[in-house]
């Protein structure tokens, strides 16, 4: 699929949700409610930790910001990433225990390569993916996450080099949310 294709696939997506009806007895993600989150993931050879904060803006839409550690390994070097991110969280539908949710998201990343050769890169990264918010009680969430994304201008040597991996990144995470 092309990247035209993937953007019009997510579109279709965001716009199915922002029509798809919420219980009456959606209370949790609820609109003026703050979230402060502890967050961790991983994908190949990576691991990351990172902290966020959100705000409910309407009834299940959270803009939030987040930064986050990450370190990539390889045979040749490994990579440390100081992420800063923008995310856009649609919560589709809540039930009593669950609340699927989609995504869309961009960040600034540092990455300091340390082996041969040891370089530092800034880029930018977008993505986006789906997951599930398990509510341990009404103001507390444990969410899982799946999603995929691509580093925006890198040059191809990076790639070449193995300093960069190549899209699409597929990336997993879990959470756990304070809502407040």
């Amino acid at each position: 699929m092309t990247t035209g294709g993937r953007l019009a696939s997510l579109a279709t997506i965001l716009t199915l949700a922002a029509v798809a009806p919420r219980s009456a007895d959606a209370a949790t993600f609820e609109q003026g409610r703050y979230s402060l989150g502890v967050s961790g993931g991983g994908g190949r050879s990576t691991a990351n930790i990172g902290l966020g904060f959100g705000y409910m803006v309407v009834d299940g839409l959270q803009p939030s910001i987040s930064v986050g550690y990450r370190w990539v390994g390889a045979d040749y070097g490994d990579s440390h990433q100081v992420e800063t991110k923008l995310e856009l969280r649609y919560y589709i539908w809540e039930f009593t225990y669950v609340a699927p949710f989609i995504y869309v998201n961009g960040s600034h990343v540092f990455l300091a390569f340390r082996g041969t050769p040891t370089e530092d890169h800034n880029f930018f990264r977008a993505g986006g993916g789906a997951g599930l918010a398990f509510m341990i009680s009404r103001g507390i969430a444990f969410t899982i996450n799946f999603g995929a994304s691509a580093w925006l201008g890198a040059d191809q040597s990076l790639y070449d080099r193995g300093i960069l991996e190549e899209p699409p990144l597929l990336d997993y995470g879990f959470g756990l949310s304070f809502l407040l």
